[in-house]
């Protein structure tokens, strides 16, 4: 048999909430009451006593639409809880089974590397007996004259004209009249030293 049982809870929550939605009707209201008083005070000759008592009137005018405007609210809010309890026999029947569970873990374990390292040792040999070894010299024929084929001149080897030769148009030789039998003709700076005024 299934019982039933409701229980009703009852709360009572009071709030005093500002009308928020007349925020621009106030605005265009104060707007209107500035524009009204300017017209006003320059718009007719008034004293200054005269002035002042009516700003006055016009800000005690304007707090009082605010107070309409933004009069404050009691709101209360009902809230019912209402609570229903079922009852059902539960009957229970007696097992002699044994339960076995297979529990798996995760585990999660580092894994650590093995890295050969290089073993470097200082192996200090030593020497008996010191062994020199004697150079063949190279033999580089020395040449006193240069000529470059291009401008078919010929200079001594410490001219500095002839420094300026490239490599594709030097040709060397120790004896002058190998140029002059070629064409070519002697440097005035080196050979013919001439010296300019």
């Amino acid at each position: 048999m299934e019982e039933r049982i409701e229980k009703v809870e009852r709360f009572v929550n009071e709030k005093m909430v500002r009308e928020e939605g007349n925020f621009f009707i106030a605005i265009i209201v104060g707007v209107l009451l500035l524009i009204i008083a300017l017209i006003l005070i320059f718009g007719f000759d008034l004293t200054t006593n005269q002035t002042i008592v009516f700003i006055v009137f016009i800000i005690v005018f304007y707090i009082v639409v605010l107070s309409f405007l933004f009069e404050h609210k009691l709101i209360r809010e009902i809230i019912n809880n209402i609570t229903r309890t079922e009852e059902n026999p539960v009957y229970l029947k007696s097992q002699n089974k044994e339960i076995t569970k297979e529990i798996i873990k995760r585990v999660d374990k580092p894994v650590i590397y093995e890295v050969e390292k290089p073993i470097i040792r200082n192996v200090i040999t030593p020497i008996d007996r010191m062994v020199f070894m004697k150079r063949e010299k190279l033999n580089i024929p020395r040449y006193d004259y240069i000529g470059s084929s291009e401008t078919k001149n010929y200079h001594k080897k410490s001219c500095r004209l002839g420094k300026l030769i490239k490599k594709k148009y030097k040709l060397l030789n120790n004896d002058p009249k190998f140029f002059i039998k070629r064409g070519f003709s002697p440097c005035k700076v080196c050979i013919l030293k001439e010296k300019k005024v």
